[in-house]
């Protein structure tokens, strides 16, 4: 359970982001300015009663309507990678997965050299691109990414940093081959799914756009690999999905990095779908650690 916003909490939050902007090159000043500008947003929203997540989802939406999230800049990442990012994700995602290494709180889940790693909800390529300098060139990273814009982005930040070894593939992974209905946040450019479930009873108002689903086992086979050493689910509730239409995949026993959305009940459905193939696994929240 996380523990209670208290205004101490609440600062030092603030404080530590800011001065992670410093960790990174580029847009400086653009970075800072959204930070402080989504924190105003979220204090006025609790002042007014609203619960810390709504509070967050009406700031996330002011920044949208402002067009500050979806703003495109170059930054320099802390791992010495340059990419083209929104300004959402290069003011906070950043900060959670190149410095707080949310899928790599386990040592033995971050790639190595020689690795092959799989990226599942790749975005706008971080994951992607940390895992790519960690395996090296004598390793490979596949990475797929559903949305267009987010695939653009994907394809764009690999070549920046003339990533021979990294594959992008533009499509969803699923349980099975079909075209499906991706439905599209404003809010920010991470939060795209499949998952109706998950969508179900939102205010936000989706923006639905078709994409072709593939099972990872037809991906992989189609991209030349017949095997992973870590796959990295974020899928916005779509996981168990994506780990059903794996089954070949997982004979190989990769090391699994799952974030897992939609509450308790669809984390249980993913921890007791990958115990039953053996797996062991730690959990941090909504983030799932499998290995066998």
């Amino acid at each position: 359970m996380a523990p209670k916003m208290t205004p101490v909490i609440a600062l030092r939050n603030i404080l530590r982001d800011l001065l992670c902007q410093f960790r990174m090159h580029g847009a400086l000043w653009r970075r800072l300015g959204f930070v402080l500008s989504y924190y105003r947003s979220y204090a006025n929203h609790r002042r007014r009663g609203l619960s810390q997540a709504d509070s967050r989802l009406e700031a996330l939406g002011e920044m949208a309507r402002l067009g500050l999230s979806s703003r495109i800049v170059r930054v320099r990442l802390p791992n010495g990678a340059q990419a083209e990012v929104d300004l959402s994700t290069a003011s906070f995602l950043a900060k959670e997965l190149l410095i707080d290494l949310e899928y790599g709180r386990l040592p033995q889940f971050r790639p190595h050299p020689g690795q092959t790693v799989v990226d599942v909800g790749a975005h706008q390529g971080l994951f992607t691109l940390d895992s790519a300098l960690r395996v090296g060139p004598s390793g490979h990273v596949v990475s797929i990414e559903a949305s267009p814009k987010n695939a653009r982005l994907l394809e764009q930040n690999i070549f920046l940093n003339g990533l021979s070894h990294v594959k992008a593939i533009h499509t969803a992974a699923g349980d099975s081959p079909r075209e499906d209905i991706l439905h599209e946040t404003n809010l920010a450019s991470g939060g795209h799914s499949l998952s109706r479930q998950l969508i179900a009873g939102e205010r936000e108002k989706r923006t639905p756009r078709q994409v072709r689903v593939d099972t990872l086992d037809h991906i992989l086979e189609l991209a030349g690999f017949n095997r992973a050493d870590l796959i990295k689910i974020d899928v916005e509730g779509f996981c168990l999905n994506v780990l059903k239409g794996a089954t070949k995949t997982l004979a190989s026993r990769p090391r699994l990095v799952m974030e897992v959305e939609g509450g308790a009940e669809e984390i249980a459905k993913v921890r007791e779908h990958v115990e039953a193939l053996g797996y062991r696994v730690v959990a941090f929240n909504a983030i799932l650690y499998a290995e066998v």
